[in-house]
C-alpha cells in the first residue's frame, strides 16, 4: 500500500511539472498555408524551371544567297518562338525565323530547343524546319521562289528585367537550301545569314 501511494504521488508531481513547461497555444508559431505556397513560387524567380516560354528577337544581319540568285547585303532578320520548360534550364518550342533580302528573302518555321545556364541567363538555341525563299519582285517570283530546308542556331546573354522577364543580345546564324520542288535541282537555292539581335524572353 505504501509503495502504491509513493508511485501515485510521483506521477502527479511529474504531470504538474510537465504542465508548467507546456508552451501556451497562443505562443505557437504556425506558418500560414498561403505563405508556404508563396515561398514555393518565389523559388522559381530568376530561373528557367517551369512554365510557358516566349522568345522574340530582331536585329541587323548579313544575308547572302549564293545561287539563284547570287545576291548579298546587310538587311535585318528575326525570330519568334513559343513553347515551354520541360526540365531544369531546358525548353522545347516551335518557332519561325527569317530575313529580308530583296531577291532572296526567307521565312521558315519548325521545332527547336533552347538551353539556359542557370541564373546567369546565358543561352543556346537551335531550330530546324522548312521555309520559303522568295523575291519581293513579282517579275522574278517564278524564277527565284522555292520551298527549302532551313535551320538556325542562336546564342547569347540575357539580363533579368523582372522575375520572369529577360532582355539581352544574341548572335544568330543559319543556312537554307535544298529546294523542295520537283522541277528544280536540289541545290538551286542555297544561302546563309549571320547577325546580332535584341532578344526578349518571357518565362
Amino acid at each position: 500500500m505504501g509503495a502504491r501511494l509513493v508511485l501515485a504521488t510521483t506521477c502527479i508531481a511529474l504531470c504538474a511539472h510537465a504542465q508548467k513547461q507546456t508552451v501556451p497555444a497562443e505562443n505557437w508559431k504556425m506558418v500560414p498555408r498561403q505563405a508556404i505556397r508563396s515561398s514555393f513560387r518565389k523559388n522559381f524567380s530568376y530561373l528557367h524551371d517551369k512554365g510557358f516560354l516566349m522568345s522574340l528577337s530582331l536585329g541587323p544581319q548579313w544575308n547572302q544567297s549564293f545561287v539563284n540568285p547570287p545576291t548579298k547585303g546587310v538587311r535585318f532578320g528575326g525570330e519568334a518562338s513559343f513553347g515551354g520548360i520541360v526540365a531544369h534550364n531546358l525548353a522545347f518550342h516551335v518557332g519561325t525565323w527569317g530575313h529580308f533580302l530583296e531577291d532572296s528573302s526567307l521565312i521558315a518555321g519548325g521545332p527547336g530547343i533552347t538551353g539556359f545556364f542557370g541564373r546567369s541567363n546565358w543561352n543556346l538555341g537551335f531550330n530546324m524546319g522548312v521555309g520559303y525563299s522568295f523575291s519581293i519582285w513579282k517579275n522574278r517570283a517564278e524564277e527565284f521562289n522555292a520551298p527549302v530546308l532551313a535551320c538556325e542556331a542562336r546564342g547569347g546573354k540575357l539580363w533579368w528585367l523582372a522575375r520572369n522577364n529577360s532582355l539581352g543580345l544574341s548572335l544568330a546564324s543559319g543556312v537554307y537550301g535544298l529546294a523542295l520542288v520537283p522541277d528544280k535541282k536540289s541545290f538551286d537555292k542555297f544561302g546563309w545569314h549571320v547577325g546580332l539581335r535584341l532578344n526578349y524572353i518571357l518565362n
